[in-house]
């Protein structure tokens, strides 16, 4: 079944870790930053399985937005790894993602930016301005934890 998780790590509590999540440059610094990222995420997914008194962590569901810039395959592959020996040994882990748009602080309308453009800063669609607010795509949240 799926276990109430306690207070701090309610469904959908969202992970602020408060520092410089983008991509590094080369291998190593990307492997980083998803190793870093995941056991985070493994830690309480453990912590709330011991709380529910669970024996296993089935499934893991999380909702990721794009300004994170994880890679989702070596998220998984990483998590498999933390959790090796653990109750979440074998747990399947699923992300859902959520694409990066921004309000325009001059018109209101909301649209999509593209991280790994080139040529500057984004300008509103619709007036052409250039001062806007994160929409959607900085969510980092663990919504479910299946545990048996």
């Amino acid at each position: 079944g799926y276990a109430s998780p306690p207070h701090a790590l309610r469904a959908g509590t969202r992970f602020g870790w408060g520092r410089n999540l983008g991509r590094g440059v080369g291998g190593r610094e990307v492997a980083m930053h998803e190793m870093s990222l995941t056991r985070d995420v493994v830690d309480a997914v453990l912590d709330h399985a011991a709380m529910a008194q669970a024996d296993r962590v089935l499934s893991v569901h999380m909702t990721v937005g794009e300004i994170h810039d994880i890679v989702d395959d070596l998220f998984v592959k990483c998590f498999a790894f933390l959790a090796r020996g653990t109750a979440a040994e074998g747990a399947r882990v699923t992300i859902d993602r959520v694409p990066l748009t921004v309000r325009c602080k001059e018109c209101g309308e909301v649209f999509g930016v593209d991280l790994h453009a080139r040529g500057g800063a984004p300008r509103c669609p619709g007036c052409g301005g250039g001062l806007y607010a994160i929409n959607s795509g900085n969510e980092f949240t663990l919504d479910d934890i299946e545990v048996a």
